[in-house]
């Protein structure tokens, strides 16, 4: 069943560190699995991080206001964080409450606050403490006190477990070993295009060597990389790195050094190296063989990782150590001290284990040396073991047996220990089931556990329990949690343990599941088509890119359907991996589908072998599209440019669906990126980044290089105002227009993109000075009071009508409304948000007005003919369409299209020898318009109630719309006594009747008709 969980420690990110991605891990593998999981923690300064913030995958996590004293620590009140915790609890109707880090003091009383709030606990622990001085005597006694109301302990290695077991006095019993683990996928081996990549593109370590070259072997007089990461703090072992390290230098000249990591001893490794002569702290070139990074970034672990060749461990005491997994799953050889739960971490045949002395270390290091230059080792297999023996998902199925135990679900009765009946004098009333390891919640059973801490600590922990309770109650009277709101939680749904299945490349396939049927389409099919489909909310429809394929989306459910016989249906149901409802759909690399969820998790599915590869988070929230396709007009690998921003940071990735692989995410200069577009061409990709904070649109070649930025950060091309709106491919690549907030557009040479024009759009247009024949054609119409439209040439000089002094539905914003450039790039048409009826069209080669066109009422969009460059449509939204061919002087043409509502008008792509076809569609009805006429009689078109579902058919006769517009099937000829060249086609939406309803039910026809989908399947300006 599924959870309310709130995480609580004092350490978590911004701060770097293992229990940090631990908690974050473990939490957002719970929320894929269907639970609610929250983080409470304190505030942190740099960078602030107070109140709630949501990070991926709709974590929530709350920054409380506490005065940290020590390490990241609060200063323990224990009573004085009772009121917010209990507001957040019960906000958040927490059930389980789990606590991590011995030594957070926001942990232990958060576990003894949700105790005597009748609330499960469970307590990780991620360190080892000894017995001896009086530091380690304190913290067990007060690890005592908080674990023996607890009901259940988590450990992060068995020596960890050995060692909680004797500090906190528990039962065995109630204590659970589970490993942390790594996300493989992100601590990948150097690959051999990455070496140069990465090396070219870190500034930040500019002075770091560059990463070796994994296809060449190592010889002995080759340098070797040590890598060191680690906080710099006593228990980390400094002191012996800082007394080997000196001894390193002299019996290895070949040895360097990258030692990323920062705390107290910093200082005293850096009067260790300066004390050191020269010639052992540089090599005869002048380069530094030890390098300081300092504090380093988690996401940037892996590219100082892979700049070495062996990660050296020198901690003194370590319950787990996460970094040496990171390390093997970046193929390095690991040497650690043999401390606390090392040993358990990696096989020997990955690892040199060495004591904790100093002789020993440098023997250890030499061992290592030998077994890379003897190739006794095979680095390039540890990623693959690493990624089968540690998994997130894994960790998370086992954490949650942990809550099904605390809480008594039915699920626990397989993990049921006899030995476990008597353990806390549980209660009888609440042990609900043989899984069940509830521990009584009532107050004289809590205060005979904590009385049997001590002679003395025990009487103290009664009177602070008891003290706690009756602040509980206080509370209770004073605030009742009656009048407090509760959160709404996220749309969610509880994904079933079966759709865990582990694909073959070690990709989690987390969310949803693909079938695909091998029956073949009917052949009846084949010439006239039908959508069938059994889904109720179906929200869009996406075609591909050949239009054989189309995908149906509603909430819950993706059909794909194919239209010639070869394409198999297929169906995606969507998981219950609290994604929430689909969004979107869209064909990528053939016969790939890309899908994406209502909060940005995007998945891409293989249609043909019905395995899927992840994506990640994809930035939807900006104005455009956060993933687009190259195109490849000479074929090759798809690529497939994402737009991300994990970590506060925009991110741009090339994914390789083909290939289920990706580069590595390269970092955006940008502020609040807005949307990225590929060249026509497929050789640029552009960047917008949000015009409130930023001026500048960045330009990548398609393997992520930064190529320009416009305008750049020179202060002569510093541009003042606010930034760019929308950004505009010509067909041919040859230009790109950049429309800004200030009104003006900027016209970019693709080759350099510097600028070649600046186009604006003035209040008031005078040519008066000019002869009539060199004078631009201002064209006017005129509605007369029988609603018959005219066009007259206006008289200069001439004031377009502002949008402010309409009546309009459209916001007056700012800037460029549109600009659209022609099917061959020579003609380029513009909208001004202050004038929405005037459309101005530019002459690309000249790069001067060519003419200007002023409707009666605000024009809604302007398109140009795929195939007739000269040929422009104007769509006012009155149902007839304005068609103006600017390569001649006459006036626009208008073309009636009585169609109910405000219909939408697009162009059908035809050949530009044929006659120009118009669809034009609205709610429950579309026509097809031919302005200069045409040959054919199209058959009726309608949507009818099956068995199977909702049918959409497209033709019922010989006369298939879909052949006769694609050219397949010759048109029949036209009879003289047809007065129209449209053909209405109704859609007919009928509701199914169920089987033994009541004859009431047709009462409300009308009603429910009213309420039917409003999407327009034929409509494809709303699909995304």
């Amino acid at each position: 069943m599924p959870y309310n969980i709130a995480m609580i420690s004092d350490f978590f990110y911004p701060q770097p560190g293992g229990v940090e991605s631990h908690i974050y891990q473990l939490s957002s593998k719970l929320i894929d699995r269907g639970h609610r999981v929250i983080i409470v923690t304190h505030a942190y300064d740099h960078p602030s991080r107070t109140g709630i913030r949501y990070l991926t995958n709709r974590l929530k996590v709350y920054h409380l206001p506490y005065w940290i004293v020590y390490r990241s620590t609060t200063f323990p009140t224990v009573f004085s964080s009772f009121p917010i915790l209990r507001q957040i609890f019960i906000r958040e109707q927490i059930q389980i409450v789990h606590g991590h880090a011995s030594l957070s003091n926001l942990c232990h009383e958060g576990l003894l606050h949700a105790r005597t709030m009748s609330l499960g606990t469970v307590f990780t622990d991620h360190s080892l403490f000894g017995f001896s001085d009086a530091a380690s005597i304190m913290a067990n006694k007060l690890l005592k006190f908080s674990l023996s109301d607890v009901g259940h302990v988590i450990c992060v290695s068995h020596t960890c477990k050995e060692n909680t077991t004797l500090r906190a006095s528990l039962n065995p019993l109630a204590v659970s070993v589970i490993p942390n683990a790594v996300v493989a996928s992100n601590f990948r081996p150097l690959q051999p295009h990455e070496a140069k990549i990465i090396h070219d593109r870190d500034n930040k370590h500019a002075l770091l060597p560059p990463p070796p070259d994994p296809t060449q072997p190592i010889g002995p007089g080759d340098p070797i990389t040590i890598v060191v990461i680690s906080r710099l703090f006593y228990n980390k072992g400094t002191d012996l790195l800082i007394s080997a390290l000196p001894i390193l230098l002299r019996t290895h000249p070949n040895l360097r050094f990258i030692i990323a990591g920062s705390g107290p001893q910093a200082i005293d490794l850096e009067q260790t190296l300066d004390s050191l002569p020269q010639q052992l702290v540089y090599t005869p070139t002048g380069q530094s063989r030890v390098i300081l990074t300092g504090g380093i970034r988690h996401e940037e672990v892996r590219d100082v990782m892979v700049r070495g060749h062996m990660l050296l461990s020198t901690s003194l005491t370590e319950a787990f150590g996460t970094v040496l997994v990171e390390a093997a799953s970046c193929g390095l050889v690991v040497v650690a001290t043999r401390v606390g739960g090392v040993p358990e971490v990696l096989p020997g045949n990955m690892t040199v284990f060495i004591l904790p002395e100093v002789e020993d270390v440098v023997r250890g290091v030499t061992e290592a040396v030998g077994l890379l230059t003897t190739k006794a080792v095979r680095r390039d297999k540890f990623h693959d073991l690493v990624k089968n023996m540690y998994s997130w998902s894994d960790i998370a199925r086992r954490t949650e047996r942990v809550y099904d135990l605390v809480t008594g679900s039915e699920s626990a009765a397989d993990n049921f220990e006899e030995e476990w009946a008597h353990y806390g004098q549980p209660a009888q009333t609440q042990h609900s089931g043989r899984g069940s390891q509830i521990q009584s919640a009532a107050l004289i059973d809590r205060l005979k556990r904590y009385f049997g801490c001590g002679i003395w600590a025990g009487k103290l922990f009664v009177i602070v329990v008891v003290v706690d309770y009756l602040i509980y109650c206080f509370l209770e009277i004073m605030y009742p949690r009656e009048g407090i709101d509760v959160c709404k939680a996220w749309p969610a749904a509880v994904l079933k343990a079966d759709k865990f299945v582990d694909e073959e490349d070690g990709e989690l396939e987390r969310f949803g599941t693909l079938r695909v049927s091998c029956a073949q389409q009917p052949a009846a099919l084949l010439a006239d088509f039908a959508i069938r489909t059994t889904a109720k909310d179906v929200t869009a429809l996406e075609w591909s890119s050949d239009s054989t394929t189309v995908a149906i989306v509603s909430n819950k459910l993706i059909e794909v359907q194919g239209i010639e016989g070869e394409a198999h249906p297929t169906r995606i149901e969507n998981g219950s991996g609290s994604l929430g409802r689909f969004v979107a759909a869209d064909f990528v690399a053939g016969h790939h589908l890309l899908t994406l969820w209502e909060f940005g998790r995007a998945k891409v599915w293989n249609l043909s072998t019905g395995k899927g590869t992840d994506l990640g988070d994809l930035k939807t929230t900006g104005d455009g599209p956060a993933w687009q396709q190259r195109p490849s007009p000479g074929g090759g690998i798809c690529t497939l440019a994402l737009l991300a921003r994990p970590a506060a940071e925009d991110t741009l990735t090339m994914h390789f669906p083909e290939l289920f692989t990706s580069m590595q995410p390269v970092k955006l200069p940008t502020v609040d990126a807005q949307s990225i577009s590929w060249s026509p061409d497929g050789r640029w990709l552009a960047v917008l980044d949000t015009p409130t904070a930023s001026l500048s649109v960045h330009f990548y070649t398609p393997d992520a290089h930064h190529y320009r930025s416009y305008p750049s950060l020179a202060p002569q091309e510093a541009i003042e105002g606010l930034g760019i709106k929308a950004l505009t491919w010509s067909a041919d690549s040859r230009m790109v227009a950049l429309s800004r907030y200030d009104g003006t557009i900027v016209l970019l040479n693709t080759i350099t993109f510097a600028p070649l024009a600046m186009i604006e759009h003035t209040t008031t247009v005078d040519q008066s000075n000019l002869p009539p024949n060199q004078q631009t054609p201002i064209w006017r119409e005129a509605v007369s009071a029988s609603s018959e439209r005219s066009y007259s040439m206006a008289s200069q000089p001439v004031s377009p009508p502002l949008s402010r002094t309409k009546v309009t539905t459209e916001p007056n914003d700012l800037g460029i409304a549109e600009a659209s450039f022609s099917s061959d790039g020579g003609y380029l048409a513009t909208r001004d948000e202050r004038m929405l009826s005037t459309v101005w069209i530019w002459n690309v080669a000249t790069l001067a007005a060519h003419a200007v066109v002023m409707q009666h009422n605000n024009v809604r969009r302007v398109s140009w003919h795929p195939t007739r460059a000269t040929l422009a449509m104007l769509d006012c939204g009155e149902g007839i369409a304005y068609l103006y061919e600017v390569s001649e002087s006459s006036a626009p043409v208008t073309v009636n299209v009585p169609l109910p509502g405000s219909p939408t008008l697009s162009w059908v792509h035809t050949a530009a020898e044929r006659e120009p076809v118009v669809l034009a569609t609205a709610k429950n009805s579309f026509r097809v318009v031919y302005p200069e006429g045409c040959e054919s009689v199209l058959s009726d078109a309608q949507v009818g109630a099956e068995s199977g579902g909702e049918v959409f058919e497209e033709g019922a006769s010989e006369d298939s719309l879909l052949d006769v517009l694609s050219g397949r099937k010759p048109a029949a000829p036209l009879h003289l006594a047809e007065q129209s060249y449209t053909q209405m086609v109704e859609v007919e939406m009928e509701e199914a009747e169920e089987d033994g309803g009541d004859g009431l039910d047709d009462t409300f026809r009308e009603k429910k008709r009213m309420n039917a989908e409003e999407v327009d399947p034929l409509d494809d300006s709303q699909i995304f």
